[in-house]
């Protein structure tokens, strides 16, 4: 039903594209991206791109269903006759990095002094172990709360690259580079050990009270033979109880058919780990959801999109929160930027949420000195919550 789904929506926006930009050459990368090739001697400008944007992200209805996409977009201009079609891709794909980071609207075009240094650090060949034995990652811990109190309920793990030349460079742009040339592994086993340290960290300062760790994981990590082994040996050292870290998935969701991953999971789950998905693994099929026993429903930005009044949208958020409960699953909503959506959110039934609207990730000393402060501080009447 999800790949269905994602196929029209391509098929859609193709179309879109074709017809916006007449004689452009559109197709697929891959299941979730395109790329257009579009000849012009008035070129194209950020005007044009909006419209087009606008007709792409657009809610439309898909068989009975009020369906919206979020998009990022991204351009790379031909300089000279040497620049052929797979250059201006890989400077398309740079420039991309910037529009997911920045959560752009626009589409972001490429500015090779500032986009190449980034490509270069990202697929360096280097020696990662190094860099995290120089403490050239450190982690930032951003709070997840209660959204009809606003009480910190737990925490998100969130890794920092401390470039030496670029300055921070934040999970969200290396996590799927990393995955694909292997790093992941040694910067995901860091991440893992530095949490559980925090996690130690704040039970001796805080006795009496729960603070459950959440942590990003690949799927690269898990089809590594040796990684529940390790993740064992870090539990121990760090004495990590039932409940107290949780593990969550974000994508590949048809990866978790892999008979692999799937026994990684349980043997996590049999040490006490406790497990989050993202709401697409749902919508990839309820099998799939079973299969991984999940707990917490993650519902991202892209579902949060105008529900600050009543139409479909909010329906269709409803629904998904309707079903986490259910399934007798907690709903985390992501990435929350404002106040206005927190009402919708806790109408629709959504439990918990994360985001910059609640505060910005921050160093371990940092938030543990904010919590000894007080727990309920983004409970604040500023913040929007509910007397």
């Amino acid at each position: 039903m999800g790949d269905v789904a994602l196929a029209r929506i391509m098929a859609r926006n193709i179309a879109i594209v074709e017809k916006e930009l007449e004689g452009s050459v559109v197709g697929c990368i891959n299941d979730s991206e395109i790329a257009c090739l579009y000849a012009s001697d008035e070129g194209l400008d950020s005007v044009r791109m909006r419209q087009v944007l606008e007709w792409m992200r657009a809610p439309h209805d898909d068989d009975g269903m009020n369906v919206s996409a979020d998009i990022s977009a991204s351009v790379s201009s031909r300089q000279n006759e040497r620049d052929r079609f797979d250059m201006l891709l890989r400077r398309a794909n740079g420039a991309l990095y910037h529009a997911e980071e920045t959560r752009s609207e626009d589409a972001i075009w490429y500015n090779p002094e500032i986009i190449q240094d980034l490509r270069e650090a990202l697929e360096f060949r280097g020696d990662i172990a190094r860099s995290i034995a120089n403490g050239e990652f450190v982690l930032e811990f951003q709070p997840i709360v209660m959204l009809k109190t606003g009480s910190i309920e737990g925490v998100q793990a969130l890794a920092v690259w401390q470039h030496p030349q670029l300055g921070p460079i934040r999970q969200n742009r290396f996590f799927s580079v990393f995955e694909k040339n292997g790093y992941i592994r040694d910067v995901g086993l860091f991440a893992i050990s530095r949490s559980f340290e925090f996690l130690h960290r704040f039970k001796m300062r805080n006795p009496q009270r729960k603070l459950p760790v959440c942590i990003v994981l690949s799927l690269v990590q898990l089809i590594d033979p040796l990684f529940v082994e390790r993740v064992t040996e870090l539990q121990r050292e760090w004495s990590i109880k039932d409940g107290e870290v949780v593990f969550v998935i974000l994508k590949n969701a048809g990866a978790l058919d892999d008979p692999q991953i799937l026994r990684a999971l349980g043997k996590l789950r049999d040490l006490g780990f406790r497990l989050a998905v993202d709401y697409a693994i749902v919508s990839a099929g309820l099998s799939k959801l079973s299969s991984v026993r999940s707990e917490t429903l993650v519902i991202r930005p892209a579902l949060q999109r105008n529900i600050e009044h009543p139409g479909p949208e909010r329906t269709i958020l409803r629904s998904v929160c309707r079903l986490a409960t259910e399934l007798e699953m907690f709903s985390l909503a992501v990435g929350i930027e404002h106040h206005a959506v927190l009402a919708p959110l806790i109408d629709c039934g959504c439990t918990y949420g994360m985001g910059p609207w609640f505060g910005n990730a921050a160093s371990e000393q940092e938030f543990l000195d904010a919590y000894a402060e007080d727990t309920a501080l983004l409970a604040a009447p500023d913040n929007g919550f509910p007397a």
